[in-house]
């Protein structure tokens, strides 16, 4: 049964899935696409024009009791990548700051890393100075800050899990951009203050907007899924809490062009099915899923490439070419792991092992150092890596072949790579994380996705697919282990040698020898 009159100023009554409330949610629309310009791509400029999924969110985020204050204080919305979630995140921050009649609104844009706070502070900061904003009038901009200039007392700050703890926040808002990404023991401080400053506001909002993530129990992201998935059971009541989650059924196939349509509730605005077929070849299964379709994905219980993807890679075995262009990689450990060494050379031009023509293959070797078993089939506690045999095959590679580069992992290879390079070997480090080793990963991933990257031994295919993945960022990814024990250095090595060829390019070698 609902009230005769509205319970608070915006207030309209709506009905959405067959239930009828009272909501400020078109007071939030009529802000959003009167004063907000979209800020990205193609759109810049553009009006902002909410799509029907949008408006229905909002209807419902902003539902109020009948004393006239919001049902929800939290919310929790999921959505897949490229649905838009940046943008909607920056004019929600700026209608709390300027429209939702709350004196000096203290508003944060708070998020893992400097970057992806920036992301939403930035969307927020050109929608008010883009040209002929409406936003332009009302909001004096400052390169840290956006202020209301009619309650200067009213602003939009970023915040970071790294930064210092702000204390003594009173805060009426906090937009949670990607929340997947903030750990759980990260600016342990800064997340209570962001949970307990807003004790003296009426109806603050804290609205995190976030893709899935990769651990679901104890992820704070995680955690506030459950709840939310809880409540949809009816297990326990909302306390407050909303929960919005738009995902791709679990057992679908990821290749299905179905499949981004059911996660994306903007398929086909922002983007469409040729972008999605774009990225089929580019990404693994699992940071598909996750990306795309929204689903929580533990990359450790996923190898990074599938055994089917792998093995219509495998070719006979092979030698390669005395003297032609090659690419060397190394991934060295002290005892606990293997050691490896891989080396590649592009094969183009017919008779190839693999039967491919058009475009060049890379043929890739590897050879490993790893830790023997005793009688009692426990490892040798006490062996360590045979470094100068290490060396010495490195040597042998170099006046093999051709060597356009050797590259390595840096951890314990610093002196070794001085040594080579006092005999006149080009050496380059590579380190465990940053561009250059995301750069490797998905260069190979693309190249094994292709069916473009060859290799002969069991020892190398069971390194690869000892291999899981871990995200840098919005963009990357590097090679880890699937779990605690797997060895997986001659996986490293070969990605040094895609590397190599990426930074250190040379024309095809042409020609072959074949055993």
């Amino acid at each position: 049964m609902t009230i005769a009159s509205p319970p608070c100023h915006g207030a309209q009554l709506v009905k959405v899935n067959g239930r009828e409330f009272w909501s400020t949610g078109g007071k939030v629309i009529r802000f959003i696409e009167s004063f907000c310009l979209l800020s990205n791509g193609r759109w810049t400029g553009d009006p902002f024009v909410l799509l029907p999924w949008q408006k229905k969110l909002l209807y419902e985020l902003f539902e109020v009791k009948p004393d006239g204050v919001r049902r929800y204080r939290r919310a929790l919305i999921g959505l897949p990548r490229k649905a838009g979630k940046t943008e909607l995140a920056a004019a929600l921050a700026l209608y709390l700051m300027l429209a939702d009649g709350e004196r000096s609104a203290a508003i944060y844009c708070a998020a893992a890393s400097e970057d992806q706070a920036d992301m939403v502070f930035e969307a927020a900061r050109r929608m008010c100075e883009l040209d002929g904003a409406p936003l332009a009038e009302l909001v004096t901009v400052e390169s840290t800050r956006l202020t209301n200039k009619a309650d200067p007392y009213s602003f939009i700050q970023r915040l970071t899990s790294k930064g210092r703890t702000k204390h003594g926040l009173n805060i009426h808002g906090v937009i949670l951009d990607e929340l997947h990404a903030w750990l759980a023991g990260e600016g342990d401080e800064l997340w209570a203050a962001l949970n307990t400053g807003s004790a003296a506001r009426r109806q603050p909002m804290q609205i995190a907007i976030t893709t899935a993530g990769l651990d679901l129990e104890e992820s704070r992201c995680g955690q506030m899924y459950l709840l939310g998935r809880a409540i949809e059971r009816g297990e326990q009541p909302d306390g407050g809490f909303f929960f919005r989650w738009w995902q791709a059924p679990e057992d679908m196939d990821y290749r299905d062009p179905e499949y981004p349509k059911l996660a994306s509730p903007s398929y086909g605005h922002t983007v469409d099915e040729g972008f999605y077929a774009g990225e089929l070849s580019s990404v693994p299964e699992s940071v598909f899923r996750r990306l795309y379709g929204n689903e929580w994905v533990d990359y450790g219980a996923s190898p990074w490439v599938t055994r089917d993807q792998l093995r219509a890679c495998r070719v006979k075995a092979f030698a390669h070419e005395y003297k032609a262009a090659t690419w060397v990689g190394v991934d060295l450990s002290r005892s606990i792991d293997s050691t490896a060494v891989a080396w590649g050379q592009w094969i183009g031009g017919e008779g190839r092992p693999c039967g491919h023509i058009g475009e060049p293959c890379l043929y890739v070797k590897a050879k490993t150092w790893e830790r023997p078993r005793k009688p009692d089939g426990k490892y040798d506690e006490e062996w360590q890596v045979p470094l100068d045999d290490v060396r010495q095959f490195i040597r042998d590679l170099n006046a093999e072949f051709d060597v356009a580069v050797n590259v390595f992992d840096p951890y314990g290879s610093q002196l070794m790579v001085l040594d080579l390079e006092g005999e006149g070997l080009t050496c380059e480090l590579m380190h465990q994380q940053g561009m250059k080793r995301s750069a490797a990963a998905t260069g190979m991933y693309d190249l094994i996705s292709g069916e473009r990257f060859h290799y002969d031994s069991d020892t190398l295919e069971t390194h690869i697919l000892n291999a899981t993945i871990k995200e840098t960022g919005e963009d990357g990814y590097y090679l880890q282990k699937r779990r605690k024990g797997k060895i997986m250095d001659a996986a490293q090595a070969a990605s040094h040698v895609v590397y190599g060829t990426i930074q250190e390019p040379r024309e095809d070698t042409g020609g072959w020898i074949v055993r």
